[in-house]
């Protein structure tokens, strides 16, 4: 009975192991892009408008 529930839980552990693996593959490329992660890599990233005469345009 014991051999039994050990490889129940061993096959349970390798199934749930399988399945977290692509979504950490995601998260990690994920963190790739975070706003924190991409400081100093993004050129122009703010826009200063200058406005042209008194209009609403820029």
């Amino acid at each position: 009975m014991k051999a039994g529930v050990t490889l129940l839980l061993a096959l349970s552990a390798a199934a749930s192991a399988q399945a977290e693996t692509p979504m950490g593959e995601a998260y990690a490329r994920a963190a790739r892009v975070l706003d924190a992660n991409l400081i100093g890599a993004i050129r122009n990233a703010y826009v200063t408008p200058h406005w042209i005469g008194e209009g609403d345009r820029f």
